[in-house]
């Protein structure tokens, strides 16, 4: 297709012009040359130079009409575009201008609409992209390659409190503090192998208070040079205190004490096992020196603050050691674990020491040593006694009545040996869960009548004239029925019998009662005799103890914890009242749950 040029028009121009005024002037000289023949020089010349100046006057005119004709298009073209740069100018992308003509211009307006067209298509885009920078909820930066600032979204300012002006052009190190600066150096190194990586730091904001947040951090690399860094980062307060929460939570939940210390041994965290074995409070604890929270004495009541483990870890080095100390004015056996706790860098920051209460374990080790001496005496006296005259009834050195009474005597060391073994065999089964339990309709008064009448047939009840009494005060007997194992039932109610005669003086009473209370079968045992003293109190249902009284008599310390496993297997509890020198009183309570 032809397109006309400005230089056409400018030829086309000076052509028409040309004709314009050439024509005329040359119809003028060839086509009258017969009226002019009859004129002098002086009037032909005056002639011509009338018409000269009217034609002149006319091809000015010409002229000017075929310039304003031509000026015009141009002008058009020109205004149309100084239009279009001017609406661009001001922030309008999408302009199309119309085109007037086929020339340069016309190109340069289509070249015009073309630009705007591209332009506004990338400035659509980048106002998407910048429309989902300003709505993310995580603060975003972008820093060049010299670490400075060049664009923020409004959550950074949200976050920060710094604007858009402000914070451009800082430093990115400016943002955080010394300690956190050097967090930051560190992961730089990722920076310079155009690695993108998340840590957690500390960042300032513009009232100069740390912030915990989660960063990541990613290079912009162009043609494989980086050429700055994007970085978007999440506010980590509420995870940190969460974090923290958790960890106490954690804590709390470690049957074993657990503080920590810093560099200059104060405390810093404490668990709830720790307030308990220590006895001081979390709150008291921590921000103060551990030597004058938690004071260690040996049982003369020297410090030992200076052979604390805690020194040791902090030196790097982890230790457990087994310890008694005087804490609270009472002697603790403790186990206990030191390490030391070290910063991401490496350093030491402080020590960790978890440490349990081992008090118990030991006293029933001590327990079961003793408990090995006690049932080796106890052995060994009616063996002795068995063997021996045993032995002189072999020989025949024994004759008459003399023969019967070694023969009793021989019977009921048997007897007595085949109670403690049955004991051992029942607290063993009992211990491990190997119990046989056989679930019955059981009549509980005729069950504790059964019982006191075998038990009145024993030798220890005549000598001591102990009177036994039972009274059956339910009302509504027929209503509940009880399910349990009955053997089992009747070793505890003569085990409790026993005791209630055994720890006595001469003429003891017993008195045995059946009730119930809220639906729950209840069976009392109290009795007159020496009572339990009141440090045994809290022992007396711990195997192999047997307390203050066992001065006096023979035992095993197994009969109580035996009942306590038997009555827990029914689904009810035992309990003890007592006062020194007035009696005791158990009762064994059993849910209504037992009756259905």
């Amino acid at each position: 297709m032809y397109k006309s040029r400005l230089s056409h028009k400018v030829i086309l121009a000076f052509l028409a012009f040309y004709l314009t005024l050439a024509l005329p002037l040359i119809f003028i000289v060839f086509s009258q040359s017969d009226y002019v023949s009859g004129l002098t020089i002086d009037q032909y010349i005056t002639k011509m130079h009338k018409t000269i100046i009217g034609f002149s006057v006319l091809a000015f005119f010409s002229a000017l009409v075929f310039a304003l004709f031509f000026i015009r298009g141009i002008l058009r073209s020109a205004r149309n575009l100084h239009d279009g740069v001017t609406k661009m100018r001001k922030g309008e992308t999408d302009v199309s201008l119309h085109v007037y003509s086929t020339d340069e211009l016309g190109e340069v307006t289509e070249a015009f609409n073309e630009m705007s067209s591209t332009i506004h298509e990338y400035t659509e885009e980048l106002k998407k992209k910048d429309l989902y920078i300003n709505t993310m909820l995580d603060p975003l930066w972008v820093f060049d390659i010299e670490d400075l600032v060049i664009d923020i979204n409004p959550a950074f300012t949200v976050l920060l409190g710094y604007e858009k002006a402000d914070a451009v052009g800082m430093c990115l190190y400016e943002f955080f503090d010394e300690k956190n600066r050097k967090i930051l150096q560190t992961q730089a190194k990722n920076w310079e192998k155009m690695l993108s990586h998340t840590f957690e730091v500390e960042i300032k904001n513009i009232y100069n208070t740390n912030i915990p947040v989660l960063i990541s951090i990613a290079p912009v690399l162009k043609d494989k040079k980086m050429i700055g860094k994007v970085g978007v980062f999440k506010d980590f307060r509420a995870q940190r205190a969460l974090r923290e929460n958790m960890s106490n939570i954690i804590l709390d939940c470690i049957p074993d004490g657990v503080y920590t210390v810093n560099m200059e041994k104060v405390i810093t965290a404490m668990n709830s096992a720790a307030e308990k074995i220590l006895g001081v409070p979390k709150n008291v604890a921590i921000g103060r020196p551990c030597s004058k929270v938690i004071i260690h004495t040996d049982q003369e009541g020297k410090s030992l603050c200076d052979q604390c483990p805690m020194s040791i870890a902090m030196k790097g080095e982890a230790i457990r050691i087994e310890t008694t100390l005087q804490i609270g004015g009472r002697l603790t056996s403790l186990l206990i674990t030191c390490s030391p706790l070290f910063a991401p860098d490496g350093k030491i920051t402080g020590a960790v020491q978890v440490f349990r209460d081992i008090s118990e374990e030991k006293e029933i080790e001590q327990m079961k040593t003793d408990f090995v001496e006690s049932v080796s005496h106890e052995f060994r006296t009616p063996l002795s006694a068995i063997v021996g005259m045993t032995e002189m009834l072999m020989d025949d050195a024994v004759k008459g009545h003399k023969k019967d009474e070694y023969l009793n005597t021989i019977y009921s060391e048997a007897l007595r040996l085949s109670d403690m073994v049955s004991q051992l065999l029942d607290i063993s089964t009992t211990e491990h869960g190997h119990i046989h339990f056989e679930r019955v309709l059981i009549d509980l008064n005729a069950l504790i009548s059964l019982c006191i009448s075998t038990y009145e047939t024993k030798k220890t009840v005549k000598d001591k004239g102990a009177i036994i009494t039972f009274a059956d005060h339910r009302k509504d007997a027929a209503l509940h029925p009880f399910f349990g194992d009955k053997n089992r039932l009747k070793q505890v109610i003569i085990n409790l019998l026993d005791n209630a005669v055994t720890y006595s003086d001469d003429g003891v009473r017993v008195a045995v009662e059946l009730n119930t209370q809220n639906k729950n079968t209840i069976i009392s045992i109290k009795d007159s005799g020496w009572g339990v003293p009141p440090e045994d109190m809290q022992h007396i249902f711990k195997r192999f103890y047997r307390g203050r009284h066992s001065r006096i008599l023979k035992g095993t310390g197994l009969g109580l914890p035996l009942c306590e496993e038997i009555v827990k297997l029914h689904g009810g509890t035992i309990t003890v009242e007592s006062e020194l020198g007035r009696g005791s009183e158990f009762v064994l309570t059993f849910p209504a749950l037992e009756g259905s």
